[in-house]
């Protein structure tokens, strides 16, 4: 719940990294981009507060990929607008990028 599908976009490539999200602000859904080694990787959502919202884990070979998000915490419960974080970790790779969600 709260992740709305995972897509492969692109073959495989040997780098990690946060490729941002769009739309950005957001109302309620996203499309989050990353792209990963074979190691496995991680996307995590927090609130402003630091409240952990969302965890996505993301394992198997390597690419870029995208993430629809829609707005929603670990419960299907709608969040409310305001500036969120999405994290991105992968092997070495921690990244750290702001996002808003507008309703």
């Amino acid at each position: 719940v709260g992740v709305v599908s995972v897509t492969t976009v692109q073959s495989p490539t040997a780098v990690s990294r946060l490729l941002g999200n769009f739309p950005n602000p957001c109302n309620p859904s996203t499309t989050i981009k990353f792209s990963k080694n074979n190691l496995p990787a991680t996307i995590l959502i927090y609130n402003a507060t630091g409240e952990l919202v969302k965890r996505s884990n993301f394992v198997g070979g390597a690419g870029e990929f995208q993430m629809d998000w829609n707005g929603r915490d670990e419960y299907g419960t709608p969040l409310s607008s305001g500036v969120y974080f999405i994290q991105y970790q992968n092997g070495y790779t921690n990244v750290l990028h702001k996002m808003v969600l507008l309703k």
